[in-house]
């Protein structure tokens, strides 16, 4: 019997690895399914294609040159798709697992995609004995063999000898006939494998989902304090806080970096509700500056004023002296009236509804505190609408203000990327170089969005640092995180125009700027998309850090 001890090994390997392949496609297909992002029919196929090969796999090993190379380039192809996934797309269907273990199955992903192009190779290499073997295995079905399989001479009359072999049954591109108990070890073998590589991957999948799911249900922090008394005692990093309880008052704040985190849908407020009195009016020429005695508080008046549609009570708890960007591209304003038209035009006439919180982070520095946030905006007879908002609040003699802040919509990349490519996406609107502060917050800030870098070596590794990203859900909490994610992305940061830069204390600043961000499309072309930032500062011994940026296209994109 010829050696085929390459055809075995290639063989083998071959249904190991679409085994690997059909648990990562269903894997794919729950976190695909879970987070909504598209590519079912992708996914399907994937699967599909795995299955052939853990077919094809163990019918090789008999000598089939068709078995042979279907399974090598179907190898050949998991291989290649799996070279192309970018660390972004990863990120993305990931997002609830952290930049390092991201990090981490890429690399997997990357050895995988080796290996299978090099099994794919050792299919090629083992034709010569699968033609070797098939011929074998032909040679015994055609009578040329003894005793092996065959019948016996005598087992015919006399002078009449056995039919002849069709000429297709002995082609060596034929799956030669395999004995009748290999082929039943076979067919346990392939249902074990995809019983297995089916059953553990909508395990972990389920598993994914649910954790998902139950991040998403946690407690927002919403509070409804009854006496003006010191801010909120700051929580762990990245644990959900439950709501505070309407009788119990809040507990003073330390100076020193801390954040509260929540994240869930449990937190709402309607028209109608809140726990302070909020001013309300037209204008900003007669509109009265109401300073609250905390934070959430803070917010919380906010929240009551959107869900009424009171943009002079949303204004209200802005400094003075506030700018940031509205939702639209063309939305930077650098005084309070400015900041009272974008509102009024981002809100239209949403009136008498009802204010989601789906997300919340808090960290505090110096009597400052940088806010996170995802509200979800519904009333009768509208669409819902879900807002990314990144603030900047300080803590003044009368209680905490607004002093910047940034609002967008989330869009998905392949929306932005296709009006990119179109030539239709809105353009941002320029944004003037001011400095309100020492020039080495501004020479800081220029450093950190003059590359990619330079970014990542600028973000403080404060537990309560944060990133808002511009699609849906592209959060990251943890400042060694966003460092690590950026540090390993393939793409380059770069400012776009001017920096307006503000500090608000000795060690609390924030700048707004447009950076350009140049990436591979799918296509292996450069393509750059400008972003509007929010970056707010914190001074680290003697150097500024970043804490807080969002990142967000300006709109309107539909």
């Amino acid at each position: 019997m010829p050696r085929r001890y390459l055809l075995r090994f290639a063989g083998l390997f071959t249904q190991l690895a679409a085994a690997g392949c059909l648990l990562l496609g269903t894997i794919a297909f729950v976190l695909i399914q879970q987070n909504n992002s598209g590519g079912d029919g992708y996914v399907i196929a994937w699967g599909i294609g795995a299955m052939t090969a853990l077919v094809f796999g163990g019918l090789m090993v008999r000598g089939g040159l068709i078995s042979l190379l279907i399974t090598a380039l179907l190898d050949i192809a998991f291989g290649s798709v799996l070279l192309v996934i970018d660390n972004t797309a990863l990120t993305r269907m990931l997002r609830i697992l952290s930049a390092d273990d991201v990090g981490m199955i890429g690399d997997v992903l990357l050895i995988s995609a080796i290996v299978l192009i090099g099994l794919g190779v050792l299919c090629f290499l083992s034709i010569p004995q699968a033609i070797r073997y098939g011929r074998w295995l032909h040679a015994g079905e055609s009578g040329e063999m003894s005793r092996v399989d065959m019948r016996s001479a005598a087992s015919t009359e006399r002078g009449f000898p056995p039919p002849p072999i069709p000429a297709t049954r002995s082609s060596m591109w034929m799956v030669p006939t395999a004995p009748i108990a290999e082929r039943r070890s076979r067919r346990r073998m392939y249902f074990a494998l995809g019983g297995f590589a089916i059953g553990f991957g909508a395990g972990i999948g389920v598993l994914v989902s649910s954790s998902t799911r139950s991040s998403s249900r946690e407690p927002v922090q919403v509070a409804t304090p009854t006496k003006p008394t010191t801010p909120d005692k700051p929580a762990t990093p990245d644990k959900p806080t439950t709501p505070d309880k309407p009788t119990t008052a809040d507990k003073p704040a330390t100076p020193t970096g801390s954040s509260a985190v929540g994240s869930g849908s449990a937190g709402s407020v309607t028209a109608g509700s809140g726990s302070a009195a909020v001013a309300a009016g037209s204008g900003s020429a007669t509109l009265e500056v109401t300073a609250a005695p905390t934070v959430q508080a803070m917010l919380q008046d906010q929240r009551s004023a959107l869900a009424r549609g009171d943009v002079g009570g949303v204004i209200a708890t802005l400094a003075p002296n506030a700018v940031g960007f509205g939702i639209d591209a063309d939305e930077v304003a650098l005084d309070r009236a400015g900041l009272e038209a974008q509102l009024a035009r981002d809100l239209g006439d949403f009136k008498e509804g009802t204010v989601e919180v789906k997300f919340s982070h808090v960290g505090q520095e110096g009597g400052h505190a940088w806010i996170a946030e995802e509200l979800e905006l519904s009333t009768r007879g509208k669409p819902t609408r879900r807002l990314a908002i990144t603030q900047l609040a300080a803590q003044r003699k009368t209680g905490w203000q607004v002093i910047a802040w940034h609002w967008a919509q989330p869009v998905r990349d392949e929306s932005a990327e296709r009006l990119a490519l179109l030539g239709t996406k809105p353009t941002t609107k320029p944004m003037p170089s001011k400095i309100e502060g020492p020039k080495e917050l501004d020479a800081a800030v220029r450093a950190a969005f003059d590359n990619r870098k330079a970014f990542a070596a600028a973000r403080s590794e404060r537990t309560d640092g944060f990133n808002f990203g511009s699609g849906p859900r592209e959060r990251i909490i943890g400042g060694a995180k966003i460092k690590s994610t950026f540090a390993t992305l393939r793409a380059e940061i770069r400012l776009r125009d001017g920096a307006y830069v503000v500090a608000s204390s000795p060690s609390v600043g924030f700048a707004l700027v447009n950076a350009d961000f140049t990436h591979k499309t799918k296509a292996a072309t450069d393509l750059t998309l400008t972003f509007r930032v929010l970056a707010v500062m914190v001074k680290e011994g003697s150097e500024w850090k970043i804490v807080l940026t969002q990142w967000s296209h300006g709109g309107p994109i539909r």
